[in-house]
């Protein structure tokens, strides 16, 4: 967890690192995220996703990592009796979305995740072109 919401919002990665490392921790990328504020029972983080190998460098809104700041942060303490995480992702992308996470057991089945996300935006430094490989 970064310390600093600059400190997240200047991380780079390494694509191919990223991608040689993910598979071998069983992971699915890198998931970074810092907590701007809580109360009683919600918190909001920034986050950033870097996933392996699906061909982007950046993913603006995470869905499906998006339960898992919850319930570590309730598993370890931090915030204790969190029901609702809010999540800003992507807004160093220029696609600023909104997701928000709500619950209130220590399992992943009883969490629901919802928000707003913009689907597309032009091409910019996060994207990138991967192209098949020949089949042989």
């Amino acid at each position: 967890m970064a310390t600093r919401v600059p400190a997240l919002m200047e991380m780079s990665v390494n694509p191919s690192h990223v991608d040689h490392l993910a598979p071998r921790l069983g992971s699915t990328g890198l998931y970074a995220f810092v907590v701007e504020h809580s109360d009683a029972g919600s918190a909001h983080i920034a986050a950033r996703h870097f996933p392996a190998g699906i061909g982007i460098i950046e993913d603006p809104a995470t869905g499906g990592s998006a339960a898992a700041p919850a319930l570590w942060l309730r598993r370890v303490g931090h915030l204790d009796g969190l029901t609702r995480l809010a999540i800003s992702q992507g807004d160093d992308m220029g696609r600023p979305c909104r997701l928000t996470v709500t619950g209130s057991d220590d399992d992943a089945t009883g969490w629901r995740v919802g928000g707003r996300v913009v689907l597309e935006s032009p091409p910019g430094p996060h994207t990138r072109v991967v192209r098949p490989r020949a089949l042989t």
